[in-house]
C-alpha cells in the first residue's frame, strides 16, 4: 500500500510504502452479507528523506469486518540501517 504523508520536519509531502499483515476471523464472516468496513489507526516511524531524521505519523487503514490487521510495516522511507 502506498501512502503520502505531510512531513513535520521539512513541510513537504513524501511517499511511503507500507506492508499490511492481517488474518481472517472466521466467526466474523457472514454468508450472503456484504462485510462492513472498519478503519483502524496505526502510529509508525517514518524517515524524512530531506532531513534524514525520523518522525512519528499516524496512518488510517480500512479493513473488512472479518479481517484483523496484525502488523503494519513501513517498507520504504525508513532508515534501513
Amino acid at each position: 500500500m502506498q501512502v503520502e504523508l505531510d512531513c513535520p520536519l521539512c513541510d513537504e509531502r513524501h511517499p511511503y510504502s507500507i506492508e499490511i499483515h492481517s488474518s481472517i476471523v472466521l466467526y466474523a464472516m457472514h454468508a450472503g452479507r456484504e462485510p462492513r468496513t472498519q478503519t483502524r489507526s496505526f502510529t509508525r516511524l517514518f524517515l524524512c528523506p530531506e532531513k534524514g531524521k525520523r518522525f512519528e505519523a499516524g496512518v488510517e487503514i480500512s479493513e473488512p469486518s472479518y479481517s484483523r490487521i496484525t502488523d503494519v510495516i513501513v517498507k520504504a522511507g525508513t532508515d534501513e540501517r
